[in-house]
């Protein structure tokens, strides 16, 4: 792996001369070899224990301060780097994915993997979080994020090749489909969620996908004061989504002040603003 930026990883504890290790685990598990090795560690050179984060990265307790960095160069070199601390881009989340669920709609580790690479442990006014999700039922919690990434599918009818079966409006999630006296489905896209479901559903293969891509939100976290994300856009590229996310540090970057989170710069200046800033140029499906 790519030396990357996250920082030293090693939080300090209460208890005098002991500290945390925080490691990434990107995008998200760890292999059979990886978790003996955690074990290993975990027992002799800790209290046995291995704390689980929300955002699926590894912490390891009751390390000595003076050890905390050989142990962490052993660790990074098993594919576990250090942990993102401070002002700077977190750990990016993610879901299951295409791999290993069955709602996902894009490859989660491959996008995971090239978010990481391009901008985790990236210096920010405060921290950043990035999350990812398969499809909109949003498993990884983006719009409690700074940005949030969620994969989205808008469908399209064939109708000569519609059998009428109804299960396109049985199924949607969205209460966006109906039926016609005709029998034939009709969507309505301002109530269409763009999880794709009907598309995978649909026996005779007349439910298409006709545009796939992402949707973002930005702006949401959770701590003391939480905060939904809004989202901003449907329907973009990869291509189009790194530029996106290259705009709004930009954004980040120039309108902060002090340690704002990118929402409450968002409040201060309004949705429009950002949109302005940040999605001129950029090109929906």
């Amino acid at each position: 792996m790519t030396k990357l930026r996250g920082g030293e990883g090693i939080l300090a504890q209460d208890q005098k001369d002991y500290v945390t290790l925080r490691l990434l685990v990107c995008p998200g598990y760890l292999s059979a070899d990886q978790l003996r090795t955690l074990a290993d560690v975990a027992e002799k050179e800790g209290r046995g224990s291995i704390i689980i984060t929300t955002r699926k990265g590894v912490q390891v307790p009751w390390i000595k301060f003076e050890k905390a960095k050989e142990i962490s160069a052993k660790l990074e070199m098993i594919g576990l780097p250090p942990g993102s601390c401070g002002r700077k881009v977190r750990a990016v989340v993610a879901c299951a994915g295409t791999e290993r669920c069955p709602f996902a709609l894009f490859d989660i580790d491959v996008l995971c993997s090239k978010l990481t690479q391009k901008y985790y442990g990236r210096m920010t006014p405060t921290k950043f979080k990035i999350a990812l999700a398969g499809c909109p039922n949003s498993c990884s919690n983006p719009y409690i994020n700074d940005f949030g990434i969620i994969g989205s599918e808008t469908p399209r009818l064939i109708e000569d090749s519609c059998i009428r079966c109804g299960s396109c409006e049985r199924l949607c999630r969205g209460d966006a489909i109906t039926t016609r006296e005709d029998g034939l489905p009709v969507i309505d896209f301002d109530k269409c969620i763009h999880c794709g479901w009907c598309v995978t559903n649909c026996p005779s293969g007349a439910m298409v996908a006709d545009k796939c891509g992402f949707s973002i939100t930005v702006g949401g976290k959770s701590g003391r004061i939480p905060a939904l994300g809004l989202k901003v856009v449907d329907n973009v590229t990869e291509e189009e989504l790194f530029k996106v996310l290259d705009k709004t540090f930009k954004y980040f970057d120039t309108f902060a002040e002090g340690r704002e989170r990118i929402g409450k710069i968002i409040a201060r200046m309004g949705l429009e603003h950002f949109k302005s800033e940040v999605l001129k140029d950029i090109k929906v499906q």
